[in-house]
């Protein structure tokens, strides 16, 4: 059989970096950092980080999108003990969406599983409220949108890490 390129997992890239971020983490704990589902108790913001396409002609270089959307509660929470955050949501998404572009964009040649990847800051924050109220009119979330694209370069023919 011959080995084949694995393509790193692009918003474990993401999320690493991320956690790794001092001034980020101040305002948003790691296990709210997450390329999973939305927390079960939502209190303070919260990050979640997706595959948004991946491109490139080389399996040894790959060009993937990445989208971080970050998501703020409804001011009562926001403002709630321990740590009131007294800004409007709007405000605190975009700030942090924003925060994330810039150390996504600023990433050079990190180090993650088989590759080596670069960050650009591809678009946003800024694409209008986005407010969604599917838990209800009393628990909106107040989101906005980073999209980031990496330069992966593929170093080595690892197994998959779950393998």
């Amino acid at each position: 059989m011959t080995p084949k390129l694995r393509i790193p997992f692009a918003p474990g890239a993401v999320r690493e970096a991320l956690h790794d971020d001092e001034d980020l983490i101040a305002h948003v704990p790691k296990e709210l950092i997450t390329t999973r589902d939305y927390p079960e108790n939502i209190v303070r913001p919260f990050i979640v980080i997706r595959g948004a396409g991946n491109k490139g002609d080389d399996p040894m270089l790959r060009k993937p999108f990445v989208q971080i959307d970050v998501f703020a509660p409804p001011p009562e929470l926001l403002r709630a003990e321990p740590a009131p955050i007294l800004a409007d949501p709007e405000e605190v998404a975009w700030d942090l969406a924003g925060l994330c572009g810039q150390i996504i964009g600023h990433t050079t040649k990190r180090l993650f599983r088989n590759c080596s990847w670069n960050g650009r800051w591809v678009d946003g924050p800024g694409i209008g409220p986005q407010i969604d109220k599917s838990r209800g009119e009393n628990m909106p979330l107040y989101r906005q949108t980073v999209r980031v694209e990496l330069t992966m370069t593929v170093r080595e023919l690892p197994s998959f890490r779950w393998a």
